[in-house]
């Protein structure tokens, strides 16, 4: 959803220095060569990854730049398309494995163990568009120093939600931004930055080598509060870049985001999120028709008017 929503910032290139070599970055958001720059700084060079959700070599890939620096990297991937991009890629440092992770308990273990994971792999990407919390939560025969995990951004930090799990399928999407939080914290890891829609951990026994490091004392819950909001989707964009004449999609959005926090029983936090969201919504209107038109506001409203109507009553006693 998040790269469907954001067409236009879809693609980000960069180029920053580790080290003394130039890094192409190719991952979605700028994650991949800010987190080599940071294992660099705790001496970490040429290490391995793992990533599940490779995606393609050539097209946001959060590896590749980890590969032209000499790393070795271990990456699954659910699609068999996918997989062959990799291997027609041919990088004698990837391995690449055509597998689901499993849902059940230890499934992130298991797979870890598939791909003959180091105990303390370097760098784990995670982002499998559901049961990232699950996994993590789980996981306990392996500790990687560096994760990047993907979670949902569409809630504010006010809502700590994990969305029902089932050992068979994902239901209701990702965790929101502070149950990631939270439960990456309560497993010793410390948070370093936000990059859209990844949080970025570091485990607390590497940092505690690097008391010196330069921000050691402003990572964890300060960088948290100051980092975060600045990830969270901007109710602006959403709403006003819709296709033409589409002006309810971004209404649609958030409406099945409050529909997930309802089906999983969060219906205090449903109740908020709706009073919030029915009043920007309200409030936005004028904008909405001033930069997009007659066509794209009228779809707006309809899609407020069904907006209101399907949670008032049934949302303001709770």
């Amino acid at each position: 959803m998040a790269r469907q929503l954001m067409r236009p910032f879809l693609f980000k290139v960069s180029f920053m220095n580790i080290g003394m070599t130039l890094c192409m970055d190719h991952s979605q958001y700028g994650q991949s060569a800010w987190i080599q720059s940071l294992a660099e700084g705790l001496g970490i060079t040429e290490g391995t990854l793992f990533e599940a959700g490779a995606h393609q070599p050539n097209r946001i890939s959060n590896s590749r730049s980890f590969l032209e620096s000499g790393w070795k990297a271990l990456l699954v991937e659910a699609s068999t398309d996918n997989c062959l991009k990799w291997e027609k890629f041919n990088h004698p440092k990837a391995s690449i494995f055509n597998e689901k992770i499993s849902y059940k308990h230890g499934g992130l273990d298991k797979i870890l163990e598939r791909v003959d994971s180091p105990f303390d792999i370097d760098v784990l990407f995670l982002d499998i568009d559901g049961a990232e919390y699950q996994l993590l939560h789980n996981m306990s025969l392996y500790r990687p120093k560096i994760i990047c995990v993907e979670y949902d951004n569409s809630y504010p930090l006010s809502i700590d939600f994990v969305p029902k799990f089932s050992w068979n399928s994902i239901e209701s999407g990702q965790c929101s931004s502070t149950a990631m939080y939270r439960m990456m914290s309560s497993k010793g890891y410390i948070y370093v930055n936000s990059f859209f829609i990844d949080h970025v951990f570091i485990s607390q026994e590497l940092l505690s080598k690097f008391r010196n490091l330069p921000g050691y004392d402003s990572w964890g819950q300060k960088a948290f509060s100051r980092i975060a909001p600045k990830n969270l989707y901007q109710f602006n964009r959403v709403l006003l870049n819709q296709p033409p004449g589409k002006g309810g999609k971004g209404i649609e959005f958030y409406q099945s985001k409050l529909n997930n926090l309802v089906v999983n029983q969060y219906y205090r936090d449903a109740s908020h999120y709706f009073y919030f969201l029915s009043q920007f919504f309200e409030s936005f209107s004028p904008f909405v028709s001033y930069a997009r038109g007659k066509e794209y506001f009228d779809d707006y409203v309809k899609q407020l008017d069904s907006f209101n109507n399907e949670y008032a009553d049934s949302l303001f006693f709770l």
